[in-house]
C-alpha cells in the first residue's frame, strides 16, 4: 500500500481526488479517502523531490550543514562556516524555486511570484530541521511548511551572538531584537525573490535567443532552398528557349 499511496502524490494535481477514491475502494480502506488534496504550491515541492532529486539532496545536505553551523555560531565558533552553507542552502533554493516553476507550468498551474514564494519559504522551512528534511525528502506534503524559531535566527546571520566576553570591533557584541530579526527574515525573502525572478528573466531570455537563433537558422536555410529554386528555374527556362530555338 505504501507504494501505492506514494504514487497518489506523483500524479498531476487535477488527477489526485480521483485516483485516491479509486484506490480507496480497490483497497477497501476508507482511511486512504481521507487523504488531504495538496496544494498547488505542496505539490510542486512533491514533485521536486521526484524530479528534481539531485538538487533536492544538495538542499537537505546544505540544510544539514547549516544547522550544525548555527549551533556552532551560536556558541561563538567560526561564523564563515554558517555563512558558506547558508549561501549554499539558498543557491540549492534558487535552483529549486526555477525548477518548480516549471514543473508548475509543465502541471498547466500559473507560476505566479506568490506561489513560488510558498514554494521557497516550504524549501527553506524543510530544510532546517531533521522532520522537516524527511519530509521533504519523502515528498507527500498536502500544504506549505512554515519557518521556525530557527530561521528567524538564521536570516540575522550577521549578528550572531559571539561567545560571551568576547568583542565585536571593539564593542559588546548583542543579540538582535525580534525587530531586527523580522527585518532581516524580510530584506532575505525580499532578495531571494529577487533573485529568484532575475534567474526566471534570464531563463526567459535564453529561450527567446534561443528561439531567435533557430529562426535565423531557418531563414537562412529558406533563403539558401529560395536560391537554389531561382537557379534551377533559370537553367529549366535555358533549356526550353533552347529546345524552342
Amino acid at each position: 500500500m505504501p507504494d501505492e499511496v506514494d504514487r497518489l502524490y506523483s500524479l498531476p494535481l487535477d488527477e489526485f481526488t480521483r485516483e485516491r477514491n479509486e484506490l480507496a475502494k480497490r483497497l477497501g480502506d476508507p482511511e486512504i479517502r481521507k487523504l488531504k488534496k495538496p496544494s498547488v504550491a505542496a505539490w510542486a515541492v512533491n514533485q521536486l523531490a521526484r524530479r528534481r532529486e539531485v538538487d533536492v539532496r544538495r538542499l537537505l545536505r546544505a540544510g544539514e550543514q547549516l544547522e550544525a553551523a548555527q549551533g556552532e555560531a551560536v556558541r561563538g565558533g567560526d561564523q564563515r562556516a554558517f555563512a558558506t552553507a547558508r549561501g549554499d542552502e539558498r543557491d540549492a533554493i534558487r535552483r529549486l524555486r526555477n525548477g518548480a516553476a516549471e514543473l508548475l507550468r509543465e502541471g498547466r498551474h500559473p507560476a505566479t511570484d506568490a506561489t513560488l514564494e510558498r514554494v521557497a519559504r516550504t524549501l527553506n522551512a524543510g530544510a532546517a530541521t531533521e522532520a522537516g528534511r524527511a519530509a521533504l525528502r519523502e515528498g507527500r506534503l498536502t500544504e506549505e511548511l512554515e519557518p521556525q524559531g530557527f530561521d528567524a535566527l538564521a536570516a540575522f546571520a550577521g549578528t550572531i551572538p559571539e561567545r560571551r566576553g568576547s568583542r565585536a570591533k571593539g564593542a559588546e557584541a548583542k543579540r538582535p531584537t525580534d525587530a531586527e530579526r523580522r527585518r532581516a527574515r524580510k530584506a532575505r525573502e525580499e532578495a531571494d525573490a529577487a533573485r529568484a525572478t532575475a534567474d526566471e528573466a534570464k531563463a526567459q531570455l535564453e529561450a527567446a535567443e534561443r528561439t531567435l537563433r533557430e529562426a535565423e537558422r531557418e531563414v537562412e536555410k529558406a533563403r539558401r532552398d529560395a536560391s537554389r529554386a531561382a537557379d534551377r528555374a533559370e537553367r529549366v527556362e535555358a533549356r526550353a528557349r533552347d529546345a524552342a530555338v
